[in-house]
C-alpha cells in the first residue's frame, strides 16, 4: 500500500511511503503568497505530488484546539484544500489525533517533536531535515501500522 502522510500548514510537509521505503518527501511552501494564493499553491503542489506518486490513501492529523483561533482557521483552510485534492484524485482521507500518531511512532502519546523525528529517522535509516516532513512521515507510519494490525481506522 502506498501512503501519503501530510502535515498541513504554511509549510506543508508531505511524505509518500510504501512498506519500509520512502518514495518521495518534501515541503510545499507558500512563501510570501497572500492567504488565498497560498492555498492555491498548496492545492496545486499537492495535486502534482498525488499525480506523480499515486498513493492509495492520504493521512493527516485531525485538527485540535489551538489557543489562537486565527491559526486554527488557517490550518483548517489548508487541510481543506489538501483533502479536496485527494478527493478529486479519488484518494480516501484518513485522520488520526496527534496523540495516536505519537503513540504509534514512539510508544508515548505525549512524545516531543524531537522524539518523533528521531524515531522516524531510525525506522527509515535516513536523516530528516524538516520537522514538517518528519510529522508527515509519522502520520504515514501510523496508518501503515494501524492497517497492518487493523486497529482504530477512521476516515476523515
Amino acid at each position: 500500500m502506498r501512503i501519503i502522510g501530510v502535515d498541513p500548514g504554511q509549510r506543508t510537509g508531505f511524505a509518500v511511503i510504501e512498506g519500509d521505503k520512502v518514495i518521495k518527501s518534501g515541503v510545499i511552501d507558500t512563501g510570501d503568497a497572500t492567504s488565498y494564493e497560498g492555498l492555491q499553491h498548496i492545492y496545486e503542489g499537492m495535486a502534482k505530488v498525488l499525480d506523480e506518486t499515486a498513493p492509495d490513501v492520504l493521512v493527516c492529523e485531525s485538527l485540535f484546539y489551538h489557543k489562537n483561533i486565527k491559526s486554527l482557521v488557517k490550518l483548517a483552510e489548508t487541510k481543506a484544500v489538501i483533502c479536496l485534492a485527494a478527493i478529486q484524485h479519488s484518494i480516501p482521507v484518513v485522520e488520526y489525533t496527534p496523540r495516536e500518531i505519537k503513540l504509534a511512532i514512539t510508544g508515548n502519546g505525549n512524545a516531543s517533536k524531537q522524539q518523533v523525528r528521531y524515531m522516524v529517522e531510525q525506522m527509515f535509516g535516513i536523516k530528516v531535515d524538516d520537522v514538517h516532513v518528519a510529522d508527515a512521515l509519522a502520520s504515514a507510519i501510523c496508518h501503515r501500522e494501524r492497517t497492518a494490525h487493523n486497529v482504530g481506522l477512521r476516515e476523515g
